[in-house]
C-alpha cells in the first residue's frame, strides 16, 4: 500500500543532510590539513562526478608516497575540478555569510542538481529547504557565522539530541497518509 509519511522527521540525521554536513567536514579538513576519510568519502559521492577506481589509486598513491589526499589531488589532472572547487569553496566561506556560503556549496558541489534529478526529488528538496532555513536562523542569530561554528552547532545539536524537524510536504497523492493525532488536530480527511 502506498503511503505519504508526515514531515517532522529530525532532518540533522537524514542521510542528505549528513552527505552536506560531511562536503563541509572536507572544506574545513582542507583548510586544517586534516581532511581524513571525509575527503576519500567525499570523492565517492556520484553527484562529485569522480571516478571511484581512480578514487582508489589515488588513495593508494597518497599512502605510498605518505602524504595525504590532497596533497595527493594537486598533481593530478584527474582530480583538478574537485580540487579547484574545494579551494574555491574555501574562499566562498571566507567572503561573506554562511547563509551565501550554503547556497554556493550546494550548486558549485552539484548536489542541488543531484536531488532535483533523484526519483525521491522533493523529499530531498524538503530536507534541503528545512536546513536551509535552519542555517538561515542560526546565522540571524550570529551574524559572524562560519563554517567551524556552524559545524561545532550541529555536533552539538546531534550530540543533545536536539531535532531540527522537516518541514511538512502538503501534496495530496493517491497514498495512506501516516500521521500522528497530534498533528492531525485540525485538518480534514475524506477517509479515516
Amino acid at each position: 500500500i502506498p503511503y505519504d509519511l508526515e514531515g517532522g522527521q529530525d532532518i540533522l540525521n537524514h542521510p542528505d543532510s549528513e552527505k552536506l554536513f560531511l562536503i563541509m567536514r572536507a572544506v574545513q579538513g582542507v583548510r586544517n590539513n586534516q581532511e581524513g576519510v571525509d575527503l576519500f568519502t567525499l570523492l565517492n559521492y556520484s553527484f562529485m562526478g569522480c571516478d571511484y577506481l581512480e578514487t582508489l589509486k589515488l588513495s593508494r598513491l597518497a599512502a605510498e608516497r605518505k602524504i595525504n589526499l590532497w596533497e595527493a589531488m594537486a598533481d593530478n589532472l584527474k582530480f583538478e575540478k574537485v580540487y579547484k572547487l574545494l579551494g574555491a569553496l574555501q574562499l566562498d566561506e571566507a567572503e561573506g555569510p554562511f547563509t551565501v556560503f550554503f547556497e554556493k556549496l550546494i550548486n558549485k558541489t552539484g548536489f542541488l542538481d543531484w536531488c532535483l534529478k533523484s526519483e525521491e526529488a522533493i523529499e530531498k528538496l524538503n530536507v534541503l529547504n528545512s536546513l536551509f532555513s535552519e542555517i538561515k536562523r542560526l546565522n540571524v542569530a550570529d551574524p559572524k557565522l562560519n563554517l567551524e561554528k556552524f559545524l561545532e552547532i550541529i555536533d552539538l545539536m546531534k550530540n543533545q539530541k536536539i531535532a531540527v524537524n522537516e518541514w511538512d510536504i502538503d501534496a495530496r497523492s493517491n497514498a495512506v497518509l501516516l500521521t500522528t493525532a497530534h498533528r492531525a488536530k485540525g485538518r480534514e480527511f475524506e477517509t479515516v
